[in-house]
């Protein structure tokens, strides 16, 4: 185990010269990885090492230095990295102490992000000689706090680990800044002062952003013992730290010796970082940008590299550009596989600078649709396989159910997805996406899974998969085609009609073929189990013995009442004198002269309420316009109407079909019937009507004569579903034809000739 020394004894061995214009120069031009050099068990006399001095995760060197203009810029692409808690870790410099004596700091640092817990956390800092303890003795303190109105953070500096703090105006996150701390020995005790610079030039050391001296208005200041001098630079990462860049740090006892090298004569060219790609996969497209900036040029800057696979934006850059600093865009397609490398040059008159680029990218099988994929799979058997899904998809199913999963569906086929790590983000139903990299998983129970290793590009939302109507014949013969793929079954029948839903699997049928319909979904929990339906889901298993439907739009009442308040329970009274679109619950009511509409309680048909009428100069009609449009040419329904005629008036039924919402009236289909009946009592009178070709939408007209007093009540217009049974079952139309189902195949027989569902004689 690593344990926490004192430094008394060793430090005091060590002997340096003390005269040294630059006491540090670190650009970290070291090996990626930990910076110390072992734990501290002696420091021997190589002021270059960092010395790992407590527990807690080492200090990371990293691709990834900084660059500030006018400051001194190494040789090196390196930085180091706070990440969380770690160790402190010390590098000496040759002693500096005395009345009248100061030491400088400087560093650039980048804060990418600090908990907003943060108070007065020390970031950087320096401690003193072989006459203190190094566990006790930190002097000229650099320590960070959380901007509480979000966004950035603060810097401020401390004497001893003292209560008294000064802190700058809030600094962006992820900005890269120089700061520089000034320790000054002043003659007596306890009053040596602190000093902080922010982005400071050569000409700024007259004014500090921020000093810690004596000052009684803050309580515990400058109450600890001074330096007797300083000896080592402690960086130390505490555990709120979370995300922090340290580079080019410099220490010296004159403040010009800091910008040495960044306001010189000689050429120099400085980058952000080192860029690394990371791990990634193949054929993945995405770019950095490389920051440039260049002083004393003599020319322009011309940059080179070798991979293929990366691209910049500018291969050159003239001498102004460069100086005013220039970004250059790092392009990667990564089509070679495995680890990569590549060096950008930047090369001008007299120096040159060489950018190291990385990257590791897994190998994937590109696959055009949903059944390359699985036909991917085959090939690959022995091989761990990423697969990238090129072709466009839809998502039919996203639930979290019993793992996320999600249902991917396009013209060759579907397949299932698992999302165990929430990569995809929101719920994806309806959206067409591409670009998926997927690991394939084990084939359980016929059905091969994949893994989502990387989340789709969303092309569009709101999309929509139309199912294939298929008989449970077909489906159950042919399952594996239809796996995991949305389809309709039209007319089955539930074997427990009239109960409630709950999560479970319900028995249906269809002629003599049987199967199940599998509900989890808390919307179709609680609902009326139907008589008959047609039934919309997914094939879930390879038996087609199970479908599951989506949500309880998918289970469509095969006898469905498609007239909305046909009993006119929901009676509105009407502002309006002469009726309008909103005196009854989705009923018209024409403008009747000297009419009135009341909502008759105690003389009904069905239910609660009837629709009374009394005219006087003019006659009317109520009316409603109903879409038809998801019914086949040819389809049945009834309409039916329970009337009472209290003065012997001539009531009248006059239905028709359109191509339009308030179209004409295609005389094919059409219902026109004079309602005549005994005013003693409800009439109910049924007429049947077929969907003719072309049309889509049904109206359903009552006609009020002159002077009439008139009930009406349980009107219903409702589907009539054909027979499927087999060959050469029959059911009568209204128009003495017969429809029979032959091969699979629905036929209209008239007048001895045979004709298929279009129309077209056979």
């Amino acid at each position: 185990m690593k344990k926490l020394f004192t430094i008394l004894a060793v430090m005091t061995a060590v002997v340096f010269s003390a005269k040294a214009e630059v006491l540090m120069k670190e650009s970290f031009n070291r090996n990626v990885g930990d910076l110390s050099s072992g734990d501290y068990k002696g420091m021997g006399t190589d002021q270059s090492n960092w010395w790992w001095f407590t527990t807690g995760n080492e200090i990371q060197v990293v691709n990834n230095n900084l660059t500030r203009e006018g400051y001194f810029t190494g040789d090196s692409t390196n930085a180091i990295r706070f990440a969380g808690s770690g160790s402190r870790t010390i590098r000496a410099f040759n002693s500096v102490g005395g009345d009248g004596k100061s030491v400088y700091y400087s560093a650039l640092i980048n804060v990418d992000s600090i908990k907003t817990t943060v108070s007065k956390e020390v970031l950087l800092m320096m401690t003193g000689s072989s006459t203190e303890s190094a566990a006790k003795a930190y002097f000229a303190e650099l320590r960070i706090s959380y901007d509480k109105s979000g966004g950035g953070y603060k810097l401020g500096v401390s004497k001893a680990n003292e209560n008294g703090f000064r802190f700058t105006n809030k600094i962006p996150f992820d900005s890269t800044i120089l700061v520089v701390v000034r320790y000054d020995f002043v003659k007596g005790d306890t009053n040596d002062v602190v000093s902080l610079w922010v982005n400071p030039t050569k000409l700024d050391e007259a004014t500090p952003t921020q000093t810690c001296m004596q000052d009684t208005g803050l309580v515990g200041a400058n109450q600890r013992k001074d330096a007797p001098d300083l000896y080592w630079m402690n960086l130390r990462p505490y555990g709120s730290l979370t995300s922090v860049i340290i580079d080019e740090i410099r220490v010296s006892d004159k403040w010009a010796d800091l910008f040495e090298g960044g306001g010189g004569t000689d050429p120099a060219i400085g980058v952000n970082s080192s860029l690394s790609f990371g791990q990634l996969y193949q054929g993945t497209e995405t770019s950095k940008d490389l920051i440039i900036s260049a002083v004393n040029l003599k020319g322009g800057i011309t940059l080179s590299n070798s991979n293929a696979d990366i691209s910049l934006s500018k291969y050159s850059l003239t001498k102004a550009e460069a100086e005013a600093g220039a970004k250059v865009t790092v392009s990667l397609k990564a089509n070679a596989v495995w680890a990569q490398v590549d060096t950008i040059i930047l090369s001008s008159e007299g120096v040159e600078k060489k950018v190291a680029v990385s990257w590791t990218s897994y190998p994937v099988v590109a696959c055009a649709n949903v059944a390359a994929l699985k036909d991917s799979v085959k090939l690959y058997e022995a091989y761990a396989g990423l697969f990238r899904l090129n072709g466009e998809a839809i998502v039919t199913r996203d639930t979290t159910i019993d793992d996320r999963e999600i249902y991917l569906q396009d013209a060759s086929g579907a397949v299932k997805l698992f999302d165990s790590y929430g990569k995809c983000g929101d719920n994806l139903v309806g959206a067409k996406v591409k670009g998926f990299i997927l690991n394939n998983g084990e084939e359980a129970l016929g059905i091969l899974p994949f893994y989502v290793a990387q989340a789709p590009t969303i092309v569009s939302t709101g999309n929509t998969v139309e199912p294939q109507e298929v008989s449970l014949a077909d489906l159950q013969a042919n399952a594996v085609d239809y796996l995991l793929e949305l389809v309709k079954i039209k007319g089955v029948a539930f074997e427990d009609a009239g109960g409630s839903f709950a999560v479970g699997q319900y028995a249906i049928s269809q002629s003599t073929e049987d199967a199940k319909v599998k509900v989890e979904n808390n919307n179709i929990v609680g609902k009326v189990i139907p008589a008959k339906a047609h039934v919309i889901g997914f094939c879930f298993n390879t038996s087609g013995s199970v479908i599951l439907p989506r949500n309880i739009d998918d289970i469509i009442d095969a006898n469905p009442e498609l007239l909305k308040n046909g009993s006119f329970e929901d009676y509105k009274t009407s502002s309006s004198p002469y009726g309008s679109a909103t005196t009854f619950e989705d009923w018209e009511v024409s403008s009747i002269l000297g009419t009135t509409l009341v909502a008759e309680t105690s003389d009904v048909l069905e239910g609660k309420a009837a629709f009374k009428t009394t005219s006087d100069v003019s006659k009317g009609y109520i009316y409603q316009e109903l879409n038809c449009q998801d019914y086949a040419e040819g389809d049945e329904f009834k309409v039916r109407i329970g009337y009472k005629n209290l003065n012997d008036s001539l009531l009248a039924l006059d239905c028709f079909w359109s191509a339009s919402m308030g179209g004409e009236s295609m005389a094919q289909g059409a219902v026109k019937q004079v309602l005549v009946s005994s005013k003693s009592k409800y009439n109910v009178v049924e007429v049947k009507t077929a969907k003719p070709e072309g049309a889509k939408y049904f109206k359903f007209k009552i006609n009020i004569p002159r002077k009439a007093l008139v009930l009406i009540d349980d009107c219903a217009f409702t589907y009539q579903e054909i027979s499927t049974k087999v060959d050469d079952a029959q059911c009568t139309m209204h128009n003495g034809a017969r429809k029979i189902i032959r091969n699979g195949q629905m036929l209209i027989i008239r007048d001895g000739v045979t004709y298929n569902i279009a129309g077209q004689k056979l």
